[in-house]
C-alpha cells in the first residue's frame, strides 16, 4: 500500500504545538505571523502558505507530512 496526503490538518498542527509545549503566541512570534492566523490554521479554516509550512517543520521538529493527513491507496501493479 502506498501512502496518499491528502489535506493540511488543523489538528495535527495544534498535536504537534502541544506536544512541544508551545503556546499560540510563541509558535505566531517564531513564525512572524499573528497568532490569529495560527489559531485559523488549527482550527482548519486556512491553511499555511509553503514558507510558513517549512517554518513550522523547523520550529516543531517535524516532516511537512506530519501536518498534513494521510490515507492508504492501494498500489498499482508494474
Amino acid at each position: 500500500m502506498a501512502v496518499q496526503i491528502t489535506s493540511f490538518s488543523g489538528p495535527r498542527l495544534r498535536a504537534l504545538r502541544l506536544a512541544a509545549g508551545l503556546r499560540r503566541e510563541y509558535l505566531a512570534e517564531r513564525l512572524g505571523c499573528t497568532y490569529s492566523a495560527v489559531t485559523r490554521w488549527e482550527q482548519g479554516n486556512t491553511a499555511p502558505t509553503a514558507v510558513y509550512l517549512a517554518q513550522l517543520c523547523s520550529v516543531l521538529g517535524c516532516d511537512v507530512a506530519d501536518l498534513f493527513e494521510t490515507s492508504a491507496v492501494p498500489a498499482v501493479p508494474a
